[in-house]
């Protein structure tokens, strides 16, 4: 191992070299990761190898007490880069790679859980990329492909008030909220991921998560290219995420959400009393100029970005979708 080339909460990333002269990549697990957080990330990532766009595993070995997964060094383009220099075409390449990549875990009915551009390593020369960072992948079982049933979900209300307005300017005015005091015990739903790309049922605290979450934060990469804006939601708390997306939503919408989600949403802030925005008028507001995007772009991204699971698309049907085919 030599150069540092990344690092996370759980673990570091450096370049070695095999011996046969080829760069490898060594993700170097952190002591003071759980073993079972360890083995899950582990098994799973070997239950999908051979899938298209997932990274393949080139060796696994324990260097004194630390565990270290061997991948292939790939070249690859920084996002920042990728939204700077990208056209309509790239996208389309960027996002049907992604979906590959989420269609082949789905179809193992397993969850990422963690969707960002930092954990699809892309090339554009090659118009390839790879899914990487599998610590936070569950795998589900098929009778929790639902939502909450009247039996467990737990009512919860969420209230957001005017009076706690941020200071920064993003493409439409956003203020952070807050949760409503209950005095109920606290629900024990998985609230994983990266801040910005978690959907919905996650920051309500759903606890029959699926599937469906990798599509949303799919979803939040396609927006923030369209955009050209990364990340597309900035705050720093899970609150404040549910407000920003209230932003874009509308109060109505969220209310509707809430509520196929058991839970009870209350707001007085005035950037959520509108009607949803209209994709295309958000990405004009971003970019500062009509954009020159096919209809089947704005359509994809509506039905990834679904308020409710119920509605939004799966990998299989986004691949399917007119916008790969036109």
């Amino acid at each position: 191992m030599s150069q540092k080339i990344g690092e996370g909460a759980f673990s570091s990333v450096y370049i070695g070299e095999e011996k046969e002269n080829r760069k490898v990549a060594i993700k170097k697990i952190n002591r003071t990761t759980s073993p079972s957080r360890i083995a899950n990330e582990l098994k799973l990532l070997i239950s999908l190898q051979g899938m298209k766009n997932i990274i393949e595993v080139i060796d696994i070995y324990r260097s004194d007490k630390d565990i270290c997964i061997v991948f292939p060094y790939v070249k690859i383009n920084d996002f920042k880069e990728i939204l700077e220099v990208c056209t309509i075409s790239d996208i389309k390449c960027y996002m049907f790679e992604l979906l590959t990549a989420i269609q082949g875990v789905h179809s193992h009915n397993i969850i990422h859980r963690d969707i960002k551009p930092s954990n699809f390593l892309y090339d554009l020369e090659k118009k390839t990329g790879w899914l990487i960072d599998f610590g936070l992948s569950q795998k589900i079982e098929k009778k929790n492909e639902d939502v909450e049933t009247d039996q467990t979900a737990k009512r919860r209300k969420f209230f957001f008030s005017s009076h706690l307005a941020g200071k920064s300017k993003p493409i439409i005015s956003r203020a952070p909220g807050y949760l409503i005091r209950d005095s109920r015990p606290s629900m024990t739903a998985s609230r994983s991921g990266t801040r910005g790309f978690k959907a919905p049922e996650v920051l309500f605290r759903v606890e029959a998560q699926t599937t469906a979450i990798d599509i949303w934060s799919a979803g939040v990469i396609l927006l923030s290219l369209l955009c050209k804006k990364y990340p597309f939601f900035t705050s720093k708390d899970d609150i404040g995420t549910l407000v920003e997306i209230g932003t874009v939503f509308g109060d109505e919408e969220m209310r509707q959400a809430a509520k196929f989600y058991k839970r009870i949403w209350k707001s007085n802030i005035e950037a959520c009393m509108h009607p949803a925005v209209p994709f295309e008028k958000l990405v004009e507001m971003a970019i500062k100029k009509k954009p020159h995007f096919p209809s089947s772009v704005f359509d994809l991204l509506e039905k990834m970005l679904m308020l409710k699971t119920s509605e939004r698309i799966t990998a299989d049907e986004a691949l399917r979708h007119k916008f790969f085919s036109d």
